[in-house]
């Protein structure tokens, strides 16, 4: 089990398409803000849960309110060994990182050339490089 601090507003994200935000502490309950579209009876809602509940997503991951301390909650969070679980703003910086790098490896960076260097043809066919000042 992952266990992972959050405050009020502060989310996390379980793959590519769970993401669940604390929206209130209220006492003993905490009311998280679920969004699980390949789940269709998850889509968009919001469930409150006491110390020592848990929200089930799909079969396989269970969100369990394992203690509240201000206005921060402790979560467990229960998923397959494969699945992916970040905070929300490391996901963002991943995803962010991700959508620059290719995925090919081959990079798609082209550096410019200086100014100084120009290319020509020679009489021959090959390729001369000039340096101009």
């Amino acid at each position: 089990m992952l266990i992972i601090t959050r405050k009020i507003g502060e989310a996390i994200t379980i793959g590519d398409n769970i993401r669940f935000k604390v929206a209130r502490i209220t006492g003993n309950n905490v009311s998280l803000a679920v969004s699980a579209p390949m789940f269709k009876e998850i889509d968009q809602t919001e469930s409150t849960i006491k110390i020592g509940g848990s929200i089930n997503i799909g079969n396989e991951i269970e969100i369990f309110i394992l203690g509240i301390q201000g206005r921060q909650v402790r979560l467990g969070i229960k998923a397959p060994e494969k699945t992916v679980v970040h905070r929300e703003e490391i996901y963002v910086k991943i995803k962010a990182e991700n959508d620059r790098t290719p995925l090919s490896g081959r990079s798609t960076f082209k550096p410019k050339k200086p100014n100084f260097l120009k290319k020509t043809v020679n009489s021959f066919g090959r390729w001369l490089i000039k340096i101009s000042k």
